[in-house]
């Protein structure tokens, strides 16, 4: 046994060649690498599951621990549970909610990587070290669930911990701490640190009964915790999500988690290296083999079998940092041979670790940089119309006023008493909660194949009126718009109130122009109208029911090209209408709008019962993309 004990110290001792000088140099440079990498991911807002995290943190800094409401029972909602405390400390020395997200998020893992990256140099070449610096810098999803607001950076901290202990470390009871830190970290890094545990006992060839003692301690001292003060051993946005979500429509299917993890953006190239780094690591060293590969394979499996409604990318994190890891062995070992048996030469190793790693660049820049400007896209319109609309409730209703909702952004940004009618903070109920509780707000997402300016909800056939709707995603293109619905009975203690006009339903006539005619709403006052190649879109607005509907003896046209149009059409000539607007036999607005050239006209309707509005290209056909507004 101590013959063992020795052969694996020894192995642990090897390769610690690199000077304290250079090891720090590195170190502090692949930390300013990763803040770079997350500050450039950064959204506008958090990820909405992340707002969940920040409410808990906010009841934490009240004194009530894991508790959604305050006054109320404590739920096990966040998945992971030490994340949120952990804001909470940050919030406790000063930081605002959105910047202990920040703050927190990039120095858990910006430091965990860094150890990392030096771990690797260290222990196993300096090309390793730079992979895994290259790699993870440029995965845009390891960067921005790391920013984001999700638990992702302490998973990648006990990660992190798991990778140096096999490496490493030679305390059982620190290992043995961090394995019980997986299982009560998440429950589904529970098997994990059970897999750390095992690749300990083949390691070191004996049975670490010292390891699993403590790992067992942590695990049951949580969960038995979590029974007494939840009330269950698992998470109730676990139970939710097992239980209440198979009606759910789904937007993805079986594929989605392995999709992700091997497939998508570089992670193809990750997965080949990947493939080398474990039949390389077959004899040498397979009891590392067992934690990475054996988490890629849990967690393959439990999310091929049982995946989510909608894509929860973040719970690939665990499997994309384990590729990334085996990609990093590939690399080393691949090198290793080329040293051994072709070339002495460092600098053929060298070379050839610059030739792999600036291929990896080049080839997956171009996709890296698209997908982080769609996860930005997405957090500064989507999230960011989720979470104005629970400032709006903030600023403008009573606080007394209880809101339902389903997400976090509006939970949290509401500031008030919130009904979570996704259930994954509140208790399973087979109740219509808006029948039950009455609630005197409501925000919604949009229905499919409804617009802002004509909202259609389900709760407005149970006397509610929809009082404001924020639809800036929508208005770039995506299928999104956020209602706040108020109780009728109590909308006039709401301020600033301003339900859209709809005025697409008073429009007849609509002939659009050829090949390119479109005329769509483009938000909840606003048309999107394109003129055809030789033909003007055209459309009749019954001006009798506009007065009759809002109760108006004119109205205020107002056109503008988009801004979305890109400024090399614009360069090209783009972006250049004639609009005309004629009523009864007079012409009545005649106005050449430009990217640079908008037009307003205050128009008179009172003796006029239908307007008539052209548009054409003005004699050339290109992007022409005109905005609409009547008011």
């Amino acid at each position: 046994m101590e013959y063992v004990q020795n052969a694996a110290r020894q192995q642990l001792a090897e390769k610690i060649t690199m000077p304290q000088i250079k090891t720090l140099a590195l170190f502090i440079f692949s930390f300013i690498v990763y803040l770079f990498a997350m500050y450039w991911r950064i959204g506008l807002e958090v990820a909405d599951d992340g707002a969940f995290f920040l409410r808990y943190a906010q009841n934490m800094l009240a004194g009530q621990f894991w508790v959604w409401n305050l006054g109320e029972a404590p739920v096990w909602g966040a998945s992971a549970p030490f994340y949120p405390v952990l804001l909470a400390i940050a919030m406790f020395f000063g930081l605002s909610p959105e910047h202990s997200i920040i703050v927190v998020g990039s120095l858990l893992t910006a430091l965990s990587f860094s150890f990392l990256v030096v771990l690797f140099a260290r222990q196993l070449s300096l090309s390793a070290g730079l992979a895994f610096l290259v790699f993870t810098a440029m995965d845009t999803g390891t960067m921005y669930f790391s920013v984001g607001g999700l638990e992702s950076p302490l998973t990648l901290l006990l990660l992190s911990l798991a990778a140096w202990s096999l490496f490493r470390s030679r305390s059982l009871s620190l290992i043995g701490a961090v394995a019980g830190l997986l299982m009560a970290n998440k429950l589904d890094l529970a098997p994990i640190g059970g897999l750390l545990l095992l690749a300990l006992w083949a390691r070191n060839r004996a049975f670490p009964i010292r390891a699993f003692f403590v790992a067992g301690i942590i695990a049951l001292a949580w969960y038995g915790f979590a029974w007494l003060y939840f009330g269950a051993p698992v998470p109730n946005s676990f139970l939710t999500k097992s239980l209440h979500q198979e009606d759910l429509p789904k937007i993805i299917d079986w594929t989605w988690f392995g999709t992700f993890v091997y497939w998508g953006g570089a992670h193809k190239w990750l997965t080949l290296l990947a493939l080398v780094g474990s039949l390389t690591n077959i004899k040498k060293n397979f009891y590392i083999l067992i934690f990475l590969v054996g988490t890629l394979a849990t967690h393959t499996i439990a999310y091929t079998v049982k995946y989510p409604f909608e894509p929860y990318n973040w719970y690939c994190m665990p499997s994309v940092f384990c590729l990334i890891v085996l990609a990093c062995l590939g690399i080393n070992n691949a090198l290793s041979i080329l040293k051994n048996q072709i070339s002495k030469s460092k600098i053929a190793v060298i070379g050839s670790t610059a030739l792999i790693l600036s291929t990896y660049a080049y080839t997956n820049s171009t996709i890296e940089i698209a997908t982080t400007d769609s996860i930005k896209k997405f957090a500064g319109l989507v999230e960011y119309d989720r979470a104005e609309a629970g400032r709006w409730v903030d600023a403008h209703t009573p606080k007394d006023f209880k809101l339902l909702t389903y997400w976090g952004n509006p939970a949290f940004h509401s500031e008030r008493e919130v009904i979570d009618g996704s259930f994954l903070n509140r208790r399973f109920e087979n109740n219509n909660l808006v029948e039950k509780y009455r609630p005197e707000v409501i925000i919604l997402q949009a229905n499919p194949g409804t617009n802002p300016m004509q909202p259609n909800h389900w709760v407005m056939q149970s006397g509610y009126k929809v009082v404001k709707v924020f639809d800036e995603a929508y208005s770039h293109d995506l299928p999104f718009y956020f209602s706040v619905l108020a109780r009728e009975d109590i909308i006039d203690q709401i301020t600033d109130a301003a339900p859209p006009k709809d005025y697409f339903s008073l429009l007849s006539n609509i002939k659009l122009g050829d090949k390119f005619g479109i005329l769509k709403i483009n938000d909840q006052s606003t048309l999107f109208i394109h003129p055809g190649e030789k033909t003007p879109t055209e459309a009749t607005l019954n001006t009798a029911a506009f007065r009759e509907k809002f109760h108006r003896d004119s109205l205020k046209v107002k056109l503008a090209i988009s801004p979305l149009i890109s400024p090399e059409a614009v360069a090209r000539g783009a972006g250049n209408v004639r609009v005309t607007v004629g009523g009864n036999t007079s012409v009545l607005m005649d106005a050449v709008v430009t990217a640079t050239k908008p037009a307003t006209q205050e128009i008179d309707i009172r003796d006029i019962d239908s307007i008539h509005i052209s548009v054409d290209n003005n004699g050339g056909a290109d992007s022409d993309w005109l905005l609409l507004s009547i008011q």
